[in-house]
């Protein structure tokens, strides 16, 4: 019985041998080694917005630059402007702009982003006032209105400096290797307002031409 258990160990130990000495090892046994260059494209982008400004519409043009670091996560900066604002407003403001996009391999893409940064603007502000207490000293910025009750109004356009977070979801479009359209969605909150306080906070939506190089 002894025997026959050492005899049949013996069997296995010698096929298993020559199973692995017939299995090939090594790197060849995986396929050729292929070496995949990291890709991290430089990004330019002009930007068109639609956003809600003191609870007006109004256009805004911006432009965006940066990295995209291994085709998928960006790092770079953005700022927007507000070329015609209504009733003579003014809105800057610019900063940091840190996104991620979905796989490279697909025409279109899927993503987020998130601007952090600061700004200043300019809006026209009714003030009521005490007739006598009125002087204008710059008529460019002030305009006296007399209410239909007799009330005295000064409309000042008040400046006032501002942080901001801007955050986004994406959809980009790739029609070129180097040419693509950026379809975007967020919404607009600042912080640390002296004056203006929540009338700059709003929804966007933009459409980008964006370069890759």
């Amino acid at each position: 019985m002894v025997r026959h258990i050492a005899i049949g160990l013996l069997l296995l130990l010698v096929s298993s041998a020559a199973a692995h000495a017939q299995t090939p090892s090594g790197p060849s046994a995986q396929g050729p080694l292929v070496l995949e260059p990291i890709h991290n494209p430089f990004v330019v982008a002009a930007d068109y917005k639609v956003t809600d400004v003191d609870g007006v519409v109004n256009h805004m043009a911006g432009a965006r630059a940066g990295r995209l670091l291994g085709d998928a996560f960006f790092v770079g900066g953005a700022v927007y402007w507000l070329p015609d604002g209504r009733n003579r407003a003014e809105l800057t403001y610019g900063g940091a702009l840190l996104g991620w996009s979905s796989t490279p391999r697909r025409r279109m893409r899927f993503g987020g982003s998130g601007l952090v940064g600061v700004g200043t603007a300019r809006l026209a502000t009714d003030l009521t006032v005490l007739e006598r207490s009125f002087e204008p000293r710059r008529e460019d910025r002030m305009v006296l209105i007399t209410a239909p009750d007799g009330t005295r109004v000064v409309r000042a356009l008040v400046r006032d400096d501002f942080f901001v977070f801007e955050p986004q979801g994406n959809l980009n479009t790739r029609l070129t290797t180097h040419f693509s359209l950026d379809l975007s969605a967020g919404y607009r909150v600042v912080g640390e307002t002296r004056a203006l306080r929540d009338r700059l906070d709003g929804a966007t939506g933009s459409l980008a031409v964006r370069f890759t190089f």
